[in-house]
């Protein structure tokens, strides 16, 4: 009987201190996000679909997000006078994150903004009046506005989702342009699937 309860009181405790290290405060997160919907264009050519992230939460309530993608493509020319010519397709994007956050258990809903900066170029043939390869270029500044959550799925890893409104300024120069980079702004939404490990 006395070996039962001790059995009892034991397996208690274990769980107790288990869900409290699972509702720990974790300062640093590492993860990755999923491609959201391409909507545009725009969106197509000059973000990379997915992210990396890098968060620090010095406290329970704010955190400092980074996030990073890039990408790359090679494709060959459809144009005839292209012989199997390689043309390169590239971008990279680069963004700075301030987020509140209100913890719920083993739950968070997050909001803040986020500044972001990408570069992207875009190789094409070109056959008249000389054959060769030329380079479209760009630059996008976006600021985000996010919502989202997060739920700790287990000791050290969490899903969630996030949903931003964007503001972006896009400065683009075509190859073929004679009268210098053409300025376009735009709004934008996007979801995301994000996962993420906590080490720390």
């Amino acid at each position: 009987m006395l070996c039962s309860i001790v059995l009892i009181s034991s397996f208690g405790r274990a769980q107790e201190t288990q869900q409290k290290e699972s509702e720990k405060h974790r300062y640093l997160g590492l993860g990755i996000r999923l491609p959201g919907l391409q909507v545009s264009d725009l969106e197509a050519r000059a973000f990379p679909p997915a992210r990396l992230i890098l968060s620090l939460d010095p406290i329970k309530f704010f955190r400092i997000e980074a996030q990073y993608g890039m990408i790359s493509s090679t494709r060959e020319s459809s144009d005839p006078s292209a012989d199997k010519v390689s043309l390169q397709g590239k971008s990279s994007v680069t963004s700075l994150g301030l987020m509140g956050m209100y913890p719920s258990g083993k739950g968070r809903f997050i909001f803040g903004f986020r500044y972001g900066v990408g570069n992207y170029s875009d190789e094409s043939w070109q056959s008249y009046p000389d054959e060769k390869v030329v380079e479209s270029t760009g630059k996008v500044k976006t600021l985000s506005g996010v919502i989202g959550g997060e739920f700790m799925a287990a000791r050290f890893f969490s899903i969630g989702c996030e949903f931003s409104l964007s503001s972006v300024k896009d400065e683009y120069t075509s190859a073929t342009s004679t009268t210098g980079p053409l300025n376009t702004k735009a709004t934008m939404t996007e979801g995301n699937i994000i996962f993420k490990f906590y080490p720390f």
